[in-house]
């Protein structure tokens, strides 16, 4: 376990885990000091309201998001990893970086990527290192935690920006479906990442499509999203505003299409892409970070303590209607919509 942090005078502070013998941190003590650290730095969240939006700027603004401290997961190669002092060279623009398309992170941009939850970021894991990822001695799991500000939270306004930037017109849940496709250079999702850049964004928070449930030889109009949600302390969390948001979007765009047999579904985890360098490194703000082996994978999940992570949209279909529902740990959220 690992915190690193240079104050502005130059001070350093560093809590290592040092294998020669000295002692070591217990998990509580270690979480236990930094979340005093972010108590300091972060002011609250709470007491916001979601707006009346008659307009799509407003709309944009809204779903400007600041999370509270919260912990986010890669899959890493151990040769490139990098602690300490040495920490915020690991995430250094290279060129090769920087020429890949990534998805919302075309050719000449640059994107950190990180799942909201364990299963989000073994799921990317997974589609670039293949099926058995939790067995790869070479990778392991990096624990990151900070917090962000100029978040841009897209699901719950993804038929605004979509709008806003003339995409194709389709049904509602195919925009979801587009988004979430794994291919990493999905066009949808560049031209929103590049827009996001120019209106001030610092990252989105977005549905990631789970590898094992797309299937290509699909039209996309058989295939219907599910989407997974993380609480991540910005308002649109609070009472599941974003959540209940989507589940509204969805309703509206099943009440405006005939669904004659049931679809095959497609489950997102949910996935942030950072574009500033200085929040990923701790250039400008502390982050805490810790690793595990690949083989702890499902050890660092049960750590994750956060209320509503499973919070997932549930789907259901019968000769009448269609059922749409949302269990959140306070409430459940249910839309029946008539069939055609």
């Amino acid at each position: 376990m690992h915190y690193h942090e240079v104050f502005p005078d130059g001070t350093e502070f560093g809590v290592y885990h040092n294998l020669e013998g000295s002692r070591t941190l217990t998990e509580s003590e270690f979480w236990a000091y930094h979340e005093e650290i972010a108590k300091r730095e972060h002011p609250t969240t709470r007491g916001h309201r979601l707006p009346k939006l008659n307009h799509p700027h407003e709309s944009f603004e809204a779903a400007r998001s600041r999370t509270a401290l919260i912990s986010t997961y890669r899959v890493h190669e151990a040769k490139y990893y990098q602690g300490g002092r040495s920490f915020p060279e690991m995430w250094k623009p290279f060129p090769k970086k920087i020429e890949i398309s990534q998805r919302y992170s075309p050719p000449g941009t640059i994107g950190y990527y990180f799942g909201l939850n364990v299963n989000a970021a073994l799921d990317e894991a997974r589609f670039g290192y293949g099926p058995d990822v939790e067995g790869d001695t070479t990778k392991l799991v990096l624990v990151h935690r900070t917090y962000y500000e100029d978040i841009l939270y897209l699901a719950p306004v993804l038929w605004q920006v979509w709008g806003h930037l003339n995409l194709p017109e389709m049904p509602l849940w195919q925009m979801y479906l587009s988004i979430m496709d794994p291919d990493t250079s999905n066009n949808y999702a560049n031209e929103i990442g590049l827009w996001a850049r120019e209106y001030g964004y610092k990252g989105i928070m977005y549905p990631s499509a789970r590898y094992a449930d797309w299937d290509k030889s699909l039209p996309i109009a058989s295939l219907f999203p599910i989407l997974n949600f993380t609480p991540i302390g910005s308002y649109l969390c609070e009472h599941s505003f974003g959540p209940q948001m989507v589940l509204q979007l969805l309703a509206k765009g099943i009440s405006e299409t005939m669904i004659d047999s049931p679809p095959k579904l497609v489950t997102s985890e949910p996935n942030l892409v950072i574009f500033d360098e200085k929040m990923v490194a701790g250039l400008d703000r502390p982050v805490f970070y810790t690793t595990y082996f690949m083989h702890e994978a499902r050890k660092v999940d049960e750590l994750d303590e956060r209320a509503g992570t499973n919070e997932q949209i549930t789907f259901g279909l019968d000769k009448k209607e269609i059922v749409l529902a949302l269990e959140t740990p306070d409430d459940t959220w249910l839309i029946r919509v008539p069939r055609k």
